[in-house]
């Protein structure tokens, strides 16, 4: 039987809206918890911290993640001030990797990671072109290519 004490358990954090300035909200689900916490204490502390600054701070958004094969999920791309190792110890983030908080289409993070940056524009990660259907700017309308 599962435990009632983590049936259900999700958190809100406030995101920046990539449609707009009203206001957004994404969720963190038990789900997405549970992996951090099997994937170490560093991944749980990036959860803690490094998720919401890129939530709330992004260097850019992307709308259609080409990885995941779906067009209406979302990359939230920034950069911490810290990561941290797979013991939680805070390290200074590197110029050189972009941290990217993948959103569904009902706004639920899915994963979140560090990955290579651009060469050419180190606030973007590498190969955004051939990743992301398009880069959305703060007056782009839902399912509106302009």
């Amino acid at each position: 039987m599962a435990d009632p004490r983590r049936a259900g358990k999700t958190y809100r954090l406030e995101a920046k809206n990539p449609y707009g300035n009203t206001p957004w909200q994404v969720t963190i689900t038990q789900a997405i918890m549970d992996s951090a916490k099997a994937r170490g204490p560093g991944a749980v502390q990036e959860l803690i911290w490094g998720v919401p600054r890129v939530l709330i701070e992004p260097l850019a958004v992307f709308r259609g993640v080409r990885d995941f094969g779906n067009n209406l999920w979302l990359c939230y791309a920034g950069r911490p001030d810290y990561y941290y190792d797979a013991f939680a110890r805070r390290t200074p983030s590197l110029d050189d990797e972009i941290f990217l908080v993948f959103v569904t289409e009902s706004q639920t993070v899915y994963t979140y990671r560090w990955e290579d940056a651009d060469q050419a524009d180190p606030d973007l990660p590498e190969f955004h072109n051939d990743r992301f259907i398009k880069r959305l700017r703060y007056d782009d309308a839902p399912g509106v290519d302009r």
